[in-house]
């Protein structure tokens, strides 16, 4: 009777684990399907377009970490361009193509990196796969924004994973470190230093303060005494790799900003200001996620998720916390607390608070938030309930729904069109043009567009069009443009401004084109 009785929850787990998988694949479509559809050709903008074009750029020289013939941004990618982007563009040569690839090989890998550190907690392949599902489900619009749209900020999550399964395992499943983990964390928390200080604020500073706090304990200091060596391993590992970008990618490659970013404090007034601003900001972002389109019942069907999705933390929140006796776990959910508060912290002190809801506000809430919830789930539950599947059901049918209210036709087309740069690109191309300047926005994108058949440069709206040095080739600085792009507010702008005016050789409703070598 045993027997059968084991036979029984073996096939039952079987099959709840093929329903989970298929509940994965769901997600997955519908994230990709989304870039396919809609991203590439309504949400596309030059800041996400200058990854691709920089990519191609490190295919085209035959270089795969850097090129001196690039102004950078405030950060160089270490990850993101080298290792997916720039080996996908010698092969294929269509911009589109590419970031769909990367795309589906980021959300590929991300669901990986949290499958293994829930493996690395002891936990069940169910209720990996569940915590995977509940991860990559954008039950908010900057879950979305990370999934499919900037994948270059992904990867500072899939190595945090990583490196967190590789640490925690060690205090909770094994008694010994393998030589495979030592060389692991090694490696993993090299690279992780290398993203410079994104990666620091993501993990090493909040995981040492958690880690401070809990040795100052007497009960707690001899349970992590030992967990000491591995931490310290993996932070001069991390802190190398950060010597590396900092004194040489960063100033060879970079501008170093986001360098002195994580030392440097703005004026006493903007820190002021935002903390003064700060509630009205939180508001008015989850607004944003959650209620924008308030003419739709699908902004109040992700409201509801979210809300739930608050219950649901504070509970297991609760319930680790509640097990007092439990240092382990109520390690990792205060690190999770210290993550937010820190990266919080950050923003207040360096950024003007309209930055809040756009950049780095998704480092606070979109990720390690949800850790408790893993953790909780998998350690004081049953090995096997009903109410598992029925939450990974709900999490993961909820998916066709936000993905409704995300591609509403309203919204797209009013909100995130960038198709009316077809019209401009197919005249330029059919008439032979082939390098141009335009503002910034409208520079990286054009050549995403364009599929790199028109090369464009940025440059500033004044008088004499002078070069913007940010985020394109060295050597169009100084190279006459054939033609200029401007919106018909910065054309406005710059009729108002009485500046020399050109013959115009294409003109629409949304942009006018001058012939700048005639």
């Amino acid at each position: 009777m045993n027997m059968k009785n084991n036979l029984i929850e073996k096939n039952r787990a079987n099959i709840c684990a093929a329903f989970l998988l298929l509940i994965w694949m769901f997600e997955f479509v519908i994230n990709i399907w989304f870039v396919a559809r809609y991203f590439v050709k309504y949400k596309l903008d030059s800041d996400f377009a200058g990854d691709a074009v920089l990519a191609k750029h490190l295919a085209d020289t035959g270089n795969y970490i850097f090129s001196s013939d690039w102004y950078p941004t405030t950060e160089v990618y270490v990850i993101h361009h080298q290792l997916i982007m720039t080996p996908l563009f010698k092969i294929f040569k269509d911009y589109s193509l590419v970031w769909i690839l990367t795309s589906s090989v980021a959300f590929l890998l991300l669901s990986l990196s949290i499958y293994f550190f829930m493996r690395c907690l002891n936990s069940s392949i169910n209720r990996a796969i569940i915590a995977v599902i509940l991860f990559m489900n954008p039950v908010v619009t900057f879950q979305m924004s990370f999934s499919v749209w900037f994948h270059g900020y992904l990867f500072y999550y899939i190595m945090a994973f990583v490196l967190l399964g590789l640490l925690f395992k060690y205090r909770l499943v094994q008694t010994s470190v393998s030589r495979r983990d030592i060389i692991l964390t090694t490696v993993f928390s090299f690279m992780a230093g290398l993203c410079g200080v994104r990666m620091f604020l993501v993990l090493f500073v909040p995981f040492a303060i958690t880690y401070c706090i809990y040795i100052y304990n007497k009960e707690c200091r001899s349970i992590f005494d030992q967990y000491f060596k591995l931490i310290l391993l993996s932070f001069l590992s991390a802190f190398v790799g950060f010597g590396i970008y900092s004194f040489y990618l960063a100033p060879k490659y970079g501008d170093g900003s986001l360098v002195r970013l994580g030392f440097t404090l703005y004026d006493s007034g903007t820190i002021k200001d935002n903390i003064l601003t700060l509630p009205q900001v939180i508001i008015d972002g989850l607004c944003i996620d959650f209620a924008r389109t308030s003419d739709t019942y699908y902004a109040a069907i992700t409201l509801v998720l979210a809300l739930l999705w608050v219950i649901v933390l504070s509970n297991n929140l609760m319930v680790i916390f509640n097990k007092r006796d439990d240092y382990n776990y109520r390690f990792i959910a205060m690190f999770s607390f210290i993550c937010m508060i820190v990266n919080l912290a950050f923003m207040v002190i360096t950024l003007h608070s309209d930055e809040f809801i756009s950049r780095y506000r998704y480092f606070a809430l979109s990720t390690f938030a949800q850790l408790p919830v893993f953790v909780a789930t998998n350690k004081f539950a049953k090995p096997y309930k009903v109410g598992d599947v029925v939450k990974a059901i709900v999490i993961g049918l909820s998916v066709l729904s936000i993905l409704i209210w995300k591609v509403d036709q309203d919204k797209i087309y009013s909100e995130y069109n960038g198709s009316w740069r077809e019209g401009y690109i197919n005249y330029l191309i059919s008439n032979g043009y082939s390098y141009g300047s335009s503002t910034y926005w409208n520079a990286d994108t054009t050549i995403f567009e364009s599929n790199g058949l028109l090369q464009v440069s940025p440059v500033y709206n004044d008088e004499n069009f002078t070069f913007f040095e940010w985020n394109t080739q060295r050597s169009y600085k100084g190279k006459t443009p054939e033609f200029i792009i401007l919106t018909i507010e910065e054309y406005d702008n710059r009729v108002a401004n009485g500046w020399q005016q050109m013959p115009i050789i294409y003109e629409d409703d949304y942009v006018v084109i001058f012939d700048y070598e005639s």
